[in-house]
Protein backbone atom coordinates (compact mmCIF):
# COMPACT_ATOMS: atom_id res chain seq x y z
CA UNK A 1 0.00 0.00 0.00
CA UNK A 2 2.45 2.58 1.06
CA UNK A 3 4.81 1.76 -2.47
CA UNK A 4 1.07 2.55 -4.31
CA UNK A 5 0.97 5.90 -2.31
CA UNK A 6 4.01 6.84 -3.04
CA UNK A 7 4.04 5.60 -6.98
CA UNK A 8 0.78 7.59 -7.28
CA UNK A 9 2.14 10.87 -5.65
CA UNK A 10 4.64 11.02 -8.34
CA UNK A 11 2.05 11.12 -11.33
CA UNK A 12 0.09 14.26 -9.66
CA UNK A 13 0.39 17.60 -11.69
CA UNK A 14 1.60 20.14 -9.59
CA UNK A 15 0.53 24.03 -9.93
CA UNK A 16 2.96 26.73 -8.11
CA UNK A 17 2.69 30.42 -7.63
CA UNK A 18 5.50 32.57 -6.28
CA UNK A 19 5.37 36.05 -4.83
CA UNK A 20 8.29 37.72 -3.64
CA UNK A 21 7.40 40.81 -1.08
CA UNK A 22 9.30 43.72 -1.50
CA UNK A 23 9.67 47.65 -1.06
CA UNK A 24 12.39 47.56 -3.66
CA UNK A 25 12.10 45.16 -6.15
CA UNK A 26 9.76 45.28 -8.89
CA UNK A 27 8.92 42.46 -11.44
CA UNK A 28 11.59 43.59 -13.75
CA UNK A 29 14.68 44.20 -11.10
CA UNK A 30 13.13 40.95 -9.08
CA UNK A 31 15.98 38.07 -8.99
CA UNK A 32 14.93 35.77 -6.22
CA UNK A 33 11.57 35.40 -7.99
CA UNK A 34 12.93 34.62 -11.57
CA UNK A 35 15.13 32.00 -9.98
CA UNK A 36 12.58 30.19 -8.18
CA UNK A 37 10.47 30.40 -11.02
CA UNK A 38 13.50 28.92 -13.25
CA UNK A 39 14.06 26.23 -10.92
CA UNK A 40 10.49 25.03 -10.20
CA UNK A 41 9.94 25.07 -13.85
CA UNK A 42 12.85 22.60 -14.82
CA UNK A 43 12.12 20.72 -12.06
CA UNK A 44 9.34 20.01 -14.03
CA UNK A 45 6.15 21.85 -12.04
CA UNK A 46 4.06 24.74 -13.49
CA UNK A 47 4.53 27.83 -12.55
CA UNK A 48 1.10 29.67 -13.00
CA UNK A 49 2.31 33.13 -11.88
CA UNK A 50 4.84 35.19 -10.12
CA UNK A 51 3.93 38.78 -7.92
CA UNK A 52 5.67 41.17 -6.57
CA UNK A 53 3.86 42.87 -3.44
CA UNK A 54 4.98 45.41 -1.20
CA UNK A 55 5.80 44.57 2.50
CA UNK A 56 2.12 45.08 3.90
CA UNK A 57 0.01 42.78 5.83
CA UNK A 58 -2.77 43.36 4.13
CA UNK A 59 -1.87 42.94 0.97
CA UNK A 60 0.10 39.95 1.67
CA UNK A 61 -2.72 38.24 3.01
CA UNK A 62 -5.11 39.14 0.07
CA UNK A 63 -2.46 37.76 -2.61
CA UNK A 64 -1.94 34.42 -0.64
CA UNK A 65 -5.81 34.35 -0.05
CA UNK A 66 -6.61 34.94 -3.98
CA UNK A 67 -3.48 32.14 -5.27
CA UNK A 68 -4.51 29.56 -2.80
CA UNK A 69 -8.10 29.02 -5.04
CA UNK A 70 -5.55 28.36 -8.13
CA UNK A 71 -2.41 26.67 -6.84
CA UNK A 72 -1.16 23.90 -5.19
CA UNK A 73 2.10 25.17 -3.60
CA UNK A 74 2.52 28.99 -2.90
CA UNK A 75 5.69 30.27 -2.36
CA UNK A 76 6.49 33.31 -0.45
CA UNK A 77 9.97 34.83 -0.84
CA UNK A 78 10.89 37.84 1.72
CA UNK A 79 10.04 39.13 5.11
CA UNK A 80 11.05 36.46 7.08
CA UNK A 81 13.69 38.25 9.11
CA UNK A 82 13.22 40.38 12.40
CA UNK A 83 13.39 43.93 10.59
CA UNK A 84 10.64 45.80 11.68
CA UNK A 85 9.64 45.68 7.68
CA UNK A 86 9.34 42.03 7.77
CA UNK A 87 5.86 40.80 7.28
CA UNK A 88 5.56 37.78 5.67
CA UNK A 89 5.64 35.48 8.48
CA UNK A 90 4.24 37.27 11.06
CA UNK A 91 1.02 37.12 8.34
CA UNK A 92 0.96 34.28 7.30
CA UNK A 93 1.64 32.10 10.38
CA UNK A 94 -1.91 33.13 11.74
CA UNK A 95 -3.26 31.51 8.43
CA UNK A 96 -2.27 28.43 8.72
CA UNK A 97 -4.54 25.71 9.66
CA UNK A 98 -1.21 22.95 9.94
CA UNK A 99 2.22 24.35 10.61
CA UNK A 100 4.94 22.73 9.26
CA UNK A 101 7.83 22.85 11.79
CA UNK A 102 10.58 20.79 10.04
CA UNK A 103 10.77 22.99 6.59
CA UNK A 104 12.45 25.85 9.01
CA UNK A 105 14.21 23.75 10.76
CA UNK A 106 15.67 22.16 8.13
CA UNK A 107 16.49 25.72 6.22
CA UNK A 108 17.92 27.19 9.28
CA UNK A 109 20.11 24.30 9.68
CA UNK A 110 21.21 24.21 6.61
CA UNK A 111 21.79 27.77 6.14
CA UNK A 112 24.17 27.92 9.36
CA UNK A 113 26.43 25.36 7.75
CA UNK A 114 26.68 27.61 4.63
CA UNK A 115 26.84 31.02 6.36
CA UNK A 116 26.83 30.62 10.08
CA UNK A 117 25.07 31.84 12.92
CA UNK A 118 23.31 34.73 10.75
CA UNK A 119 21.29 32.26 9.40
CA UNK A 120 19.30 31.81 12.56
CA UNK A 121 17.78 35.13 12.22
CA UNK A 122 15.39 33.11 9.87
CA UNK A 123 12.26 32.85 10.34
CA UNK A 124 10.94 30.91 7.52
CA UNK A 125 7.99 28.41 7.42
CA UNK A 126 5.98 27.02 6.07
CA UNK A 127 2.37 25.70 6.70
CA UNK A 128 -1.31 24.82 4.94
CA UNK A 129 -4.09 27.58 4.19
CA UNK A 130 -7.09 26.61 2.11
CA UNK A 131 -5.81 22.78 1.02
CA UNK A 132 -2.49 24.86 -0.35
CA UNK A 133 1.08 24.19 0.53
CA UNK A 134 2.73 27.43 1.73
CA UNK A 135 6.27 28.09 2.15
CA UNK A 136 7.50 31.24 2.96
CA UNK A 137 11.59 31.36 2.40
CA UNK A 138 13.88 34.48 2.54
CA UNK A 139 15.05 36.78 -0.05
CA UNK A 140 18.23 36.34 -0.79
CA UNK A 141 19.16 34.66 -4.23
CA UNK A 142 21.50 31.74 -1.53
CA UNK A 143 18.90 31.24 0.80
CA UNK A 144 16.08 30.93 -2.08
CA UNK A 145 18.57 28.25 -4.04
CA UNK A 146 18.86 26.45 -0.35
CA UNK A 147 15.25 26.69 0.03
CA UNK A 148 14.58 24.99 -3.57
CA UNK A 149 17.00 21.82 -2.72
CA UNK A 150 14.78 21.22 0.97
CA UNK A 151 11.08 21.89 -1.59
CA UNK A 152 10.84 20.66 -4.86
CA UNK A 153 11.94 16.91 -3.72
CA UNK A 154 8.84 17.20 -1.42
CA UNK A 155 5.99 18.74 -3.60
CA UNK A 156 4.45 15.69 -5.03
CA UNK A 157 4.46 13.86 -2.18
CA UNK A 158 3.26 16.51 -0.28
CA UNK A 159 0.69 17.87 -2.37
CA UNK A 160 -0.71 14.96 -2.67
CA UNK A 161 -0.85 13.86 0.78
CA UNK A 162 -2.85 17.50 0.69
CA UNK A 163 -5.22 16.90 -1.79
CA UNK A 164 -5.51 13.31 -2.78
CA UNK A 165 -6.05 11.85 0.77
Amino acid sequence: MAENHIEEAEKIGVKVCVIVTSDTFTAETDTTGKLLVSVIEKSGFEVLDKEVVANDRALIEAMVGQKTQIADVIIITGGTGISKKDYSVDTLKPMFEKDIPGFGEKLRLAGFEQIGERALLSRACAGTINHTLIFCIPGTLNAAETALKIIVPLLKHAVYELKHK
